[in-house]
């Protein structure tokens, strides 16, 4: 039961917002794929991860996606309840 509630969240440009089971190793790159990858008009080098803190204070994390599929960043690993957010790019 604490297994299946344990989720993450994908929102902005991204083909299939929503809520997404959390499954353990699970990275930045597979989430966003699991959200059906990004909209022409994404931002991908500014894409945030907001995480809760075990205070409960949020830390958030600015990453670029294009270093990590290009292979100069390693990929993000998730945690459960994690909220990434895909800006829309404004040129």
């Amino acid at each position: 039961r604490e297994v299946n509630s344990r989720r993450f969240s994908v929102f902005g440009q991204v083909q299939r917002p929503g809520v997404f089971p959390h499954q353990q190793c699970l990275t930045l790159t597979q989430a966003i794929s699991l959200a059906g990858g990004f909209t022409a008009l994404a931002e991908k080098n500014q894409v945030r991860v907001t995480r809760r803190n075990p205070d409960g204070t949020r830390r958030t994390f600015v990453l670029r996606v294009e270093d990590i599929a290009e292979g100069r960043a390693p990929d993000f690993e998730l945690e459960p309840d994690d909220v990434i957010f895909v800006p829309e790019s404004i040129t």
